[in-house]
């Protein structure tokens, strides 16, 4: 629907519309069902080789504790801590992972660059022969995740790299917990998009939109948003900071959107409708734009 005419669609489904999803849940099982095949099909061994440099490291370490040179086997383990214990390309060990939401879909494989084309060009035949689909090569592309960030619904996945960061494990073994792990993270454009309207001039400024809408319905809109955008990035591991620094903004432009609406300050905003909260560090409270419950 066009300007109110209807144009009939030769192909596709409806962009936008509620049923589009479910058309792509129904049509691409079979395509879920594949990649089931796919998986059994390249997936080999039970776990990494040794790196031969990082064992050449550790029997010299244990000499020097042995002969008790206790320094040098210090400066062998840092050097340890550079480098990766276990083979990762090691070609005896691969690993397919395969996650769809509606027609976007993501492969992680644990493997070389040749056998990611490979999986790449079997997926794109397969959805052109058996489902009559085209894959379109411009938005599909391999990366390397300890290089490169991968997006997927508006997500960033990652890869850490930290040789620095020691823990235990359950036994009692100090290891790097924290290098090789997958995290999510929070894109910084997502944050940028959303402030617009909010700043100018890298400052929280008030939203003419809401001016004339009552102080209550204000709030609840602006709750509403950072409630959203904090609800949806829940598991970004970096949720706090960035959306922290949306919610800096995004307080600072409703107070001066109540304060445009009323004619007042920013600070006789907060000494009218502010509440007392306790601060994060314990150390007295502050005032907040807010609402109490009571019994």
């Amino acid at each position: 629907m066009e300007f109110k005419e209807v144009h009939n669609s030769l192909s596709g489904t409806p962009q936008g519309g509620i049923i589009s999803p479910i058309l792509a849940n129904i049509y691409l099982h079979e395509l879920d069902s594949y990649m089931e095949s796919l998986k059994t099909q390249y997936e080999k061994g039970e776990r990494r080789e040794s790196n031969p440099e990082y064992d050449v490291l550790y029997r010299r370490r244990r000499k020097k504790i042995r002969e008790g040179k206790t320094k040098e086997a210090e400066e062998i383990l840092r050097e340890m801590r550079k480098i990766p214990s276990l083979d990762l390309m090691d070609e005896n060990f691969v690993r397919v992972k395969y996650v769809r939401y509606a027609d976007d879909f993501l492969v992680m494989i644990i493997g070389n660059k040749k056998l990611a084309e490979e999986i790449r060009e079997e997926v794109r035949e397969f959805l052109r022969n058996s489902l009559k689909l085209e894959l379109s090569m411009d938005k599909t592309k391999i990366t390397n995740l300890g290089e490169e960030r991968v997006k997927f619904l508006d997500y960033e996945i990652t890869k850490t790299k930290e040789n620095t960061k020691i823990v235990r494990n359950v036994n009692g073994v100090r290891k790097r917990a924290i290098n090789g792990t997958i995290q999510l993270l929070v894109p910084i454009e997502v944050i940028k998009e959303h402030l617009k309207g909010f700043t100018k001039a890298n400052k929280p400024i008030h939203h003419n939109a809401r001016i004339n809408d009552p102080i209550l319905n204000t709030v609840n809109m602006y709750n509403a948003e950072i409630r959203g955008l904090y609800n949806y990035y829940c598991l970004a591991t970096d949720v706090s900071r960035k959306i922290g620094k949306f919610k800096y903004y995004h307080y600072g432009s409703l107070l001066k959107t109540i304060a445009r609406k009323e004619k007042r300050t920013v600070r006789q905003v907060i000494g009218r409708y502010g509440i007392e909260v306790k601060r994060k560090d314990g150390k007295g409270t502050r005032k907040i734009i807010g609402a109490k419950l009571i019994d």
